[in-house]
């Protein structure tokens, strides 16, 4: 990943922020490194098959994290990911992602904002 691609200041962009948090393992990868700032590949992988009560393969897990959300969440400059050495560390603006994670996973339904940016909640 190059320098670039990364937000500055620890204020996350808009849309990388919603798209991050779009997808539930992605959600369940930031909360774990936000309790803890560094996280082996492993790690996350377990977390994630506990979270969603064993149902997909250990294998499947680690494959949908190391090629699809990892990366997106990298590219988005939310965390670090070092492929070789299976690390991830969260960077300063994974942290601000945190008000915006618990709009999202409150009450189990969907949650959304409505046209004048007040949050809603929609039963699924």
């Amino acid at each position: 990943m190059t320098e670039e691609r990364r937000p500055t200041g620890g204020t996350p962009d808009p849309d990388s922020l919603f798209d991050a948090l779009r997808d539930d393992r992605r959600r369940v990868v930031v909360r774990a490194l936000l309790e803890r700032g560094e996280r082996s590949v492993e790690d996350l992988v377990n977390t994630v098959v506990a979270h969603e009560g064993g149902d997909d393969t250990r294998r499947s897990v680690a494959l949908s994290l190391v090629h699809r959300h990892l990366p997106r969440l990298a590219d988005a400059g939310f965390v670090e990911y070092d492929g070789p050495t299976g690390t991830v560390v969260g960077t300063p603006t994974l942290a601000a992602t945190e008000p915006h994670l618990r709009l999202v996973s409150a009450g189990g339904g969907t949650s959304r904002l409505t046209a004048d940016g007040d949050p809603t909640h929609r039963p699924d």
